[in-house]
């Protein structure tokens, strides 16, 4: 079905119907098949494939883990594998959730980052504890080392983790049972959706990449980071994305020969609903020196980034990943899900602001005009209708590489069904530092998966 097949006509023979396999041996031209055999047409084939095979980018399929819906692929190479997490939603939840893909947090492998192996879940919502932020469902924000940074190498990220063996930091976000008033979330229409009063939370890992234990914030329900009160972002907080980047103190022996101290600190950037413009935005937090899940943020009047400027997110913005420039030196670039006017989601890249005065400034932002990354032209591919949730790491020194969810419909903004959109995962690859992407046929199969969950 996916094939345009030309060809031209070599030969029509017979089979004989005692003989399956092909044509009788004593068979001559003068004998005369009779009626009831079968014929076989002979062509000299020559197929070529429509732009769906081309793009052949799908690297994995929500049948492979058994579920409704994948997205929020977050990937890391370290030296001996390829390791991602993504969060997924099975086809009947025990309870009624939200129409968007979180549920729980799975984990896959590969050794070229193309052909994965699902290895089972990472972790489930907290039906243990009744009370806590995450007791009906939990989705993926980022996985990082436990620490922060020590130097420009790991600050960077784009290279590869020595071992699978270094603690991990799991930043996820998960919602409560109970409902939750459609407008209060940007839907403009009466009605409740289940739990979409989500909350940020913390899990570490001693080193294995599949065992995760929370870690209890200091809210009185768990979470790392919560609503603002009589803040912009007072309906929920949820899709974190954390970095690393350096801040100064001073220090030496004061005058002139003063000098300034460098020290990583660990940011996490979250989707929350603008109170005011009733649009999604991005807020970020910094952390506190030594300590993965205490964060301040940076803004509690206003949003840190808005996609008003560009057409493509006049409607907001919401999942990201950030990256140090390479342009740039001080700078982030930030991929980003915009949403349009019209409903199409599509992926964007906007730079942070750098002096050497007053260093990095994550609350002014340049967009580029025009979406980086867009569906498929081709009605039939798998991402025909949306791209969202990008992860973006390096291949090596020329090449990016750009994990993303996508599907064949536009994205259900207005949660006219508690049902999410089937979603799949698929990758795509950048020589010019991310401006432009190319998606690549993996030629895989994607369906089948690998061991079973757990």
């Amino acid at each position: 079905t996916d094939l345009q097949t030309r060809g031209i006509l070599l030969e029509v023979v017979p089979i004989d119907d005692k003989n399956l396999e092909g044509p009788s041996s004593t068979m001559t031209r003068t004998e005369l098949p009779s009626l009831c055999c079968s014929w076989v047409v002979l062509v000299l084939s020559m197929t070529t494939p429509t732009s769906s095979a081309l793009s052949n980018n799908c690297v994995l399929r929500p049948e492979a883990c058994k579920l409704a819906s994948i997205s929020a692929p977050v990937v890391h190479r370290y030296s001996d594998r390829w390791c991602m997490w993504f969060h997924g939603r099975s086809e009947e939840p025990k309870e009624a959730l939200p129409p968007i893909s979180s549920g729980r947090i799975y984990v896959a492998e590969s050794e070229d980052g193309l052909q994965w192996t699902v290895l089972g879940q990472v972790l489930k919502e907290n039906d243990n504890e009744w009370w806590s932020f995450d007791s009906a469902h939990v989705g993926l924000g980022d996985v990082t080392p436990y620490d922060a940074a020590t130097n420009e190498r790991e600050a960077y990220r784009w290279f590869d983790v020595p071992s699978t063996a270094r603690p991990k930091a799991l930043y996820f976000f998960g919602g409560a049972r109970g409902d939750t008033e459609l407008r209060s979330i940007g839907v403009d229409r009466d009605g409740n959706v289940p739990s979409m009063d989500l909350r940020i939370g913390f899990a570490v890992s001693q080193g294995d990449i599949s065992k995760f234990a929370r870690v209890e914030g200091a809210y009185p329900t768990g979470e790392i980071l919560t609503i603002g009160d009589d803040h912009w972002d007072t309906s929920y907080v949820g899709w974190p994305a954390v970095f690393d980047d350096v801040v100064f103190s001073e220090g030496g022996g004061g005058g002139s020969d003063k000098k300034k101290k460098k020290a990583y600190t660990r940011y996490v950037t979250y989707q929350a609903l603008d109170r005011a413009s009733q649009r999604h935005a991005v807020g970020i937090a910094r952390g506190r020196e030594g300590n993965p899940i205490a964060f301040e943020k940076l803004s509690t009047d206003h949003p840190s980034f808005v996609g008003d400027l560009a057409s493509f997110a006049k409607n907001g913005v919401s999942r990201r990943c950030l990256r140090p420039s390479v342009e740039e030196k001080g700078s982030f670039d930030m991929w980003f899900e915009g949403l349009s006017e019209d409903g199409t989601h599509s992926i964007g890249l906007a730079r942070s602001e750098y002096t050497k005065e007053q260093g990095p400034d994550f609350t002014h932002w340049s967009i580029h005009d025009a979406p980086v990354f867009t569906p498929s032209d081709d009605a039939d591919a798998w991402d025909s209708g949306t791209v969202s949730a990008p992860f973006v790491c390096r291949v090596d020194d020329a090449t990016l590489r750009m994990y993303y969810a996508g599907g064949q419909k536009k994205l259900d903004d207005s949660a006219s069904s508690l049902a999410p959109m089937p979603l799949a995962i698929g990758v795509a690859e950048s020589d010019d530092n991310g401006l432009t992407w190319t998606r690549i046929d993996v030629d895989v199969d994607v369906v089948s998966g690998g061991k079973k969950a757990v």
